[in-house]
């Protein structure tokens, strides 16, 4: 081993410019051990970024040797694009995790005048200040936001498949969950739409003592895409991989050689069908599948498609342990067709059922592959007459069951987990508080999931005419009186199929076929307070904005006046208001008052 090191000076030799690496890595180095155990108030916001300033990263992204080479791969894949377009169209670009505005420096020259909108994304707001102050000669066609490429954008205000080019420059590794990561990128390309991704491929000391230093470095801990790794960096041949698995039809990379070598720009092209939601194949759905409520309409109906697309074996978990009355064809279908069937009576609610049923299944070496949450119980009363019974009757099911199962199985590679919910969840449905409030939690669930990188489907039911609890005590009929039409039994059916082969954006489908017209009609007994486009014919809620962008959530917030609030609270409190009272002792919490303010 060596005796000694070399200075910087050696290294770099007297103009440090050139290696800005060098000079990042000699502030951080000597302070590792420091930032690790805490000690002398050292962090790594300290070393990184000094008071805030960007001076010392932004040359490694943009003036570096493999920086300004990379950042020119980039750039070559815009031209690429830009060449593909029609005459008079221009490009709309959104870079993820622009930061210091390494990339965003190289490409802005090469778009100006090509470009209807750049946005300039980040999920620090500090970016997006020094960015609009340093880019401020291409305010014509900048836009800036905050996105956190986590979650779904449709959640942050950008609508899906409106931008030409997704760029990414060394951010896509700092996330939780790869695939979701992927899954949110492709939501935003239009049909044969390119992500550029810019990243390092192979871990080096650097980036060790460096980036590594840093909290999004070590995000990837959970994920199970990078299982057993000890950095979040993966080779070409993993990404190329994950890019097919998102859904992206061709990808390709660029890589230099000598000091180059260990980074890459990789480039995936979106379908040019689009992200339609098709069955571009069905997929097999072979292995072991719990059902709740597993003799009940839905859940005989799901069997059928499942063993249809070779199901191996489907426990039919339920309470009462008999078939639903009108079901029994479906049932009878299953027995004629060879499924190997297995009714099970166990109560979702009780966890400890629910645990020696898949304790079962994995001690006879069939882990249940899939999971499908159709059980559920009513306890409808008026709103007045509501008491916590019906709120347990009705969640102990639905929501206990879904936490316990979505438990259970954590540990299992499950393939599917499809979550029945009902449109009341969605749209309310009077007399069923304690359903519609089940339901909205088993959607956000099923949204929750998603985000923790497993998988998730949910399907929203309005009645289904011919089975389940709906057909059996007329409740499709009586919807249909209310502009609601039933689901009928294709109808059905083809939601099933979508679900189970679904690989698209959409994580939840609601499935509501009505007459809008009358449906909107009953809108008219509500109270204006609860409806904005009320209050706006009335001319007396809400102020005259400009036409809302369609990636700019903030611009649709309508402004509301203080006489317009105290007539809401007005009519939704039942004792008197003090417009003098602070909010916060009159009971309003800390993000309630963020949101008010802002």
């Amino acid at each position: 081993p060596p005796t000694s090191r070399l200075s910087i000076e050696e290294l770099c030799g007297e103009d440090r410019s050139d290696w800005p690496e060098a000079v990042l890595a000699e502030r951080c180095g000597p302070a590792l051990r420091d930032v690790l155990t805490g000690n002398n108030g050292v962090t790594y916001q300290n070393l990184l970024f000094p008071g805030g300033s960007l001076d010392l990263v932004l040359p490694v992204y943009e003036t570096s040797i493999a920086g300004t080479y990379y950042n020119r791969c980039v750039e070559a894949a815009v031209e690429a694009i830009k060449g593909q377009l029609a005459p008079g169209q221009l490009l709309s670009i959104v870079e993820i995790g622009a930061g210091t505005g390494g990339t965003a420096s190289t490409i802005l020259p090469a778009v100006d005048g090509a470009c209807a909108k750049y946005a300039f994304t980040d999920v620090s707001e500090i970016f997006l200040v020094q960015a609009k102050a340093r880019f401020k000669e291409y305010a014509h066609f900048m836009w800036y936001a905050l996105l956190n490429i986590d979650a779904d954008p449709r959640l942050q205000g950008f609508a899906l498949a409106q931008q030409h080019l997704a760029i990414a420059t060394n951010v896509l590794h700092a996330t939780p969950y790869i695939c979701n990561t992927l899954a949110h990128c492709r939501q935003l390309l239009s049909p044969g739409g390119l992500l550029v991704v810019n990243e390092v491929l192979e871990t080096n000391a650097f980036a060790q003592i460096t980036f590594g230093m840093t909290d999004g470095w070590w995000l990837f801990a959970s994920d199970p895409a990078r299982a057993g790794q000890q950095s979040p960096l993966m080779s070409w041949e993993r990404w190329c991989t994950l890019f097919a698995d998102a859904g992206f039809a061709h990808s390709h990379a660029v890589r230099g050689g000598g000091v180059l070598d260990g980074q890459a720009v990789m480039v995936a092209r979106v379908s040019e069908r689009g992200q339609l939601l098709v069955e571009p194949q069905a997929r097999s759905a072979k292995g072991t599948h719990v059902l709740t409520g597993g003799l009940g309409g839905l859940a005989l109906l799901t069997a059928r498609v499942l063993v249809e697309r070779g199901a191996d074996h489907l426990v039919l978990a339920s309470r009462s342990g008999r078939v639903q009355a009108g079901s029994e064809p479906d049932f009878a279908w299953l027995r004629q067709a060879g499924a190997e069937m297995e009714p099970i009576r166990c109560d979702v609610a009780d966890s400890h059922s629910l645990l020696g049923l898949v304790r079962g299944l994995v001690g006879a070496a069939r882990p249940p592959s899939g999971v499908h949450h159709a059980a559920g119980v009513l306890a409808d009363a008026a709103l007045a007459n509501q008491t916590m019974r019906h709120f347990r009757t009705v969640f102990g099911p639905k929501v206990g069951g879904a936490a316990s199962l979505h438990r259970l199985v954590q540990p299992l590679p499950l393939g599917t987990f499809l979550s029945y919910s009902s449109a009341a969840g969605l749209l309310g449905s009077a007399g069923q508080a304690p359903h519609s409030a089940a339901n909205s939690w088993l959607d956000s669930f099923v949204h929750w999931r998603r985000a923790e990188g497993v998988c998730g489907h949910g399907l929203q039911w309005s009645a289904v005419s011919e089975i389940g609890y709906a057909a059996r005590h007329g409740a499709d009929k009586r919807l249909a009186q209310g502009g609601m039409h039933p689901i009928d039994r294709s109808m059905a059916q083809s939601a099933l199929v979508e679900a189970l082969v679904a690989r698209g954006p959409l994580h939840v489908l609601a499935l509501l076929p009505a007459d809008w017209k009358v449906m909107l009609g009953q809108a008219a007994q509500v109270p204006g307070f609860l409806l904005p486009w009320k209050l706006r014919s009335q001319g007396k809620a809400v102020s005259a904005v400009s036409r809302p962008q369609p990636t700019l959530a903030a611009a649709s917030t309508p402004r509301v006046t203080l006489p317009w609030m105290l007539d809401m609270l007005k009519k939704t409190v039942v004792e008197s208001v003090d417009a003098d009272v602070p909010l916060m002792e009159a009971g309003l919490d800390s993000l309630g008052a963020v949101e008010l303010r802002n």
